[in-house]
């Protein structure tokens, strides 16, 4: 639908401005580590690894969270999952900067609010992997 490829793409907006961000706020700043200054061939390698990574567990992960763990509450009580979902993906983010971990939490609870309306975890697999992609774009591009 229309209103899906509008949130995916606000979710996509909300992606780059949060690696506009990562300069300005020093805990990210240190934790995600520039590598602009390498060579293309040490670029590629970097993208072709932190891809291989994301593809290793992503899939997995929006299946368990926005399939698997929804399905495991009764139809009366999916207001449950709408919070304690993105508490969990929050949590799961506590050994990364606060500010990554609030964020975190945020994006999740629209994944899964997404995935009750929609019943598909297809738009937030993407939303997902294209934040994921973003930083691995920012850390290798990125300018300051």
């Amino acid at each position: 639908k229309k209103v899906d490829i509008t949130i995916l793409l606000m979710l996509v907006l909300f992606g780059l401005i949060s690696m506009l961000i990562i300069p300005h706020i020093e805990s990210l700043e240190s934790y995600y580590v520039l590598k602009s200054n390498i060579t293309n061939s040490e670029r590629h390698q970097y993208f072709i690894f932190q891809a291989t990574w994301i593809f290793s567990w992503l899939i997995g992960w929006e299946f368990l969270h926005r399939y698997f763990l929804i399905k495991s509450f009764n139809k009366k009580n999916l207001y449950l999952a709408l919070w304690l979902l993105p508490i969990l993906e929050g949590l799961y983010h506590i050994n990364k900067p606060l500010p990554e971990m609030i964020a975190a939490f945020v994006f999740s609870w629209i994944l899964t609010f997404w995935t009750l309306k929609r019943s598909s975890v297809l738009f937030p697999l993407l939303a997902h992997l294209i934040i994921e992609l973003e930083l691995i774009y920012f850390q290798l591009y990125y300018f300051s």
